[in-house]
């Protein structure tokens, strides 16, 4: 595994879509329809939807250009869960929000037992999807709106609760050496506002028989020794960048 990279950004960062698909060797893509068969035989049932699969990184000193092109959740399940051959692993960008509440405390979740990473720590986001897609470019803020309402009932378009959401962090290395754009997210809410409108939004959920993307949220005090005690201590499993991420952010308050 890769150390984990994250280092501060402008705004200038480009996701570029090269509308094309990404072309596998016979033997590499039979290994992927034979893992797909088998994560799909047990309870859990995954849609092979699209996924976008980085090409190729411009970077100049004000521009980070990232190139990317279509692969499939298949591919993109099987890169996480084995060894694939270097240059034939899916790797993709992502979006995550860095949530912060009027009264300084870090909101992140534990993701439910329906999706491909049940019970790890991470922040609201997630990965591009069709949605995001506008002519050949890849709208993230597009992406982190919608990631922050799915996963915790967030509207930004909403000035009583949001006061800044911008990007901040790009997160390189890791697990499987995936990117991603880190959005810090102001709220003009306390802890406990938030609390009521993430209820309430989980609430409307479960009446339409949804199930929330989050089965539990952490709410963690903004200062060192919180964040120091919580690491040290809680035993779930999380995201690679989640603790860096945490300490690097506080050294810059």
């Amino acid at each position: 595994m890769n150390a984990v990279m994250i280092k501060k950004i402008n705004d200038d960062v480009k996701v570029i879509f090269e509308n094309k698909k990404t072309n596998l060797p016979k033997e590499i893509q039979d290994k992927v329809d034979l893992y797909w068969d088998l994560v799909n035989s047990n309870d859990r049932k995954f849609r092979r939807g699209d996924v976008f699969n980085i090409v190729n990184i411009e970077e100049t000193n004000d521009l980070l250009k990232i190139y990317v092109e279509l692969t499939d959740y298949a591919h993109y399940l099987y890169t996480t869960n084995n060894d694939i051959p270097e240059g034939y692993a899916c790797r993709v960008i992502f979006t995550a929000a860095l949530v912060k509440t009027s009264d300084n405390r870090l909101i992140f979740g534990q993701m439910a037992k329906n999706t491909s990473t049940p019970g790890r720590l991470q922040c609201a986001g997630g990965g591009i999807d069709r949605n995001d897609v506008k002519g050949n470019i890849i709208d993230l803020h597009n992406n982190i709106v919608n990631e922050l309402y799915e996963e915790l009932g967030i509207k930004t378009d909403d000035n009583q609760i949001v006061k800044v959401i911008k990007p901040k962090y790009l997160k390189s290395g890791g697990t499987n050496n995936f990117l991603a754009v880190i959005y810090v997210v102001e709220l003009k809410i306390t802890e406990n506002e938030f609390r009521s409108i993430y209820d309430n939004y989980v609430e409307e959920l479960l009446k339409k028989s949804q199930t929330p993307e989050f089965d539990s949220i952490v709410i963690l005090p903004n200062n060192h020794l919180s964040i120091k005690t919580f690491l040290d201590s809680d035993v779930r499993p999380r995201v690679d960048y989640l603790g860096k991420l945490l300490l690097l952010d506080l050294s810059y308050l």
